[in-house]
């Protein structure tokens, strides 16, 4: 696809229809969907009706700010882009374009273990770009992973924790959906009905300098695309005591992503994370995953001023004020921005980046509320009051025991 803004596109929701129209089959239902029956992304998008705004009228909203500041660096609007591990076989070099308009508009972009871009291009091109690693349990490949980061000068390093194993995809697979990308007849046939995807996308993947999988691993770079059968894309089963080892590798700010238990964000934070991002994956892991806005009050009570992050499921304005006034300091959305990028490139992404900011913009003067960093718990009230109890009737007082007492003898004589 060209470097072009996105006609038709008012809101990120526009995206997804016009990428199933794009995409395969197989590729366009492993990036919209989640695991197994797909309840936990439903029930992220459902969150949200859970809550109201308790709006403000007769404020002075003449000059509304999404300045936001994180890790000492002052954001222009509260939101990033999340990862996206594959995102090469959606757009070619897909990771980059959202990397190069994420630093462009100001806010911070995570790049993949998965992408199709190295850490260090990126970081190179687009400084405000975080790494996002699935360590591997080696301690030399972990080592050596944590070693890249730092080599590519990245400020901030994400690690993900919430993949021990991978999960199962099966409305994905079915249609022949794999990581690394294998030609099958299957997609061969839906790639004839797909020719822009075919052409912009899977026929330069096929070439000796196609995407791989570039941040897996610190010297392995398995081809995105195969003519051949591979291994499947493995978890990271990782355990405190690593997280612990990559900790003290890495002297820069440390984010911990899937954190949903409030157990674990104090754990995180005491073995020295600089932030906890709270995070069902999506809906891609385990399905029925508590919705990551159900999660974030318990973390971010936990944290105890330590900044907490979130995604999972954010598609408008509303939903992002709703996080900010639930705790959170920063909210990332991942699959809408990658279909911008697979459709526009930098300039679709750039397009969608503005939308989601012009939304903030016009819901912050219609709540009533100058500025983000002033969205508070006061602004939101249940949508859903819990429904008046029927009184309880005390229960019924047991008889006195007779004067007699066990088979009839009086407790003299027992």
């Amino acid at each position: 696809m060209q470097e072009r803004p996105l006609p038709g596109v008012w809101v990120l929701d526009d995206l997804e229809p016009l990428a199933k129209r794009y995409l395969p089959a197989c590729i366009f239902a492993w990036a919209a969907g989640g695991s197994e029956r797909q309840i936990a992304s439903r029930m992220n998008q459902e969150a949200y009706e859970d809550w109201a705004f308790n709006t403000r009228t007769l404020i002075d909203i003449t000059n509304t700010s999404l300045e936001t500041e994180l890790f000492g660096k002052t954001y222009a609007a509260p939101f990033g882009i999340s990862p996206m591990g594959g995102a090469a076989a959606v757009g070619l070099k897909a990771d980059l374009k959202m990397a190069l308009a994420a630093t462009a508009e100001n806010v911070p972009f995570m790049i993949s273990g998965a992408a199709g871009v190295t850490y260090e291009d990126a970081v190179a091109q687009a400084p405000n770009t975080w790494p996002q690693l699935y360590l591997p349990t080696v301690p030399e490949a972990m080592d050596g992973m944590v070693d890249r980061v730092i080599a590519s000068g990245a400020e901030v390093m994400t690690v993900t924790v919430d993949i021990p194993v991978m999960a199962s995809a099966v409305h994905s697979q079915r249609l022949g959906w794999s990581l690394p990308i294998k030609l099958t007849s299957q997609l061969v046939m839906d790639a004839v009905t797909h020719p822009w995807w075919t052409a912009g996308v899977a026929l330069p993947s096929f070439l000796p300098s196609g995407p791989r999988i570039e941040n897996m691993h610190p010297t392995v770079r398995p081809k995105m695309f195969s003519f051949k059968k591979l291994p499947p894309a493995a978890g990271s089963a990782i355990t405190w005591k690593d997280l612990e080892r990559a900790r003290k590798r890495w002297p820069g700010k440390l984010v911990i992503k899937g954190i949903i238990n409030p157990a674990d964000a104090r754990r995180a934070i005491d073995l020295g994370a600089d932030a906890v991002m709270v995070s069902n994956h999506g809906g891609r892991q385990v399905d029925y995953a508590l919705a990551s806005l159900h999660a974030l009050p318990g973390v971010v009570a936990e944290a105890r001023g330590v900044p907490v992050l979130i995604d999972s499921g954010f598609r408008h304005g509303t939903h992002v004020l709703m996080a900010l006034a639930l705790g959170a300091r920063f909210v990332f959305a991942g699959r809408p921005f990658l279909f911008a990028a697979a459709l526009g490139g930098e300039a679709g992404v750039r397009q969608a980046i503005g939308i989601l900011k012009q939304e903030l913009h016009r819901n912050l003067a219609l709540i009533g509320v100058p500025s983000v960093t002033q969205v508070t718990r006061d602004s939101l009230t249940p949508a859903r009051p819990p429904l008046p109890q029927a009184p309880v009737s005390p229960p019924a007082r047991r008889a006195a025991p007779s004067a007699t007492g066990a088979r009839g003898k009086s407790p003299a004589s027992a």
